[in-house]
């Protein structure tokens, strides 16, 4: 399970920076919605990497160095 939010995570920010990088003429939907959609999915795919982070590498970093 761990692999598949990774990938995910990567292809939501890929798709992001896709449509926000891509000429506007790529797309089947007005240029009005590509770049606002590329951040979202940028930010989504931001958010989805930093929650695997936390649940699968974050309890690795806290054990090694107790406080």
């Amino acid at each position: 399970m761990k692999y598949f939010e990774i990938i995910m995570s990567l292809l939501y920010l890929f798709a992001g920076v896709i449509l926000v990088a891509a000429p506007r003429e790529s797309f089947n939907f007005p240029s009005t919605y590509t770049i606002p959609l590329g951040i979202v999915l940028v930010v989504y795919g931001l958010v989805r990497a930093y929650r695997v982070y936390k649940k699968y590498f974050s309890d690795r970093y806290e054990s090694e160095n107790p406080n």
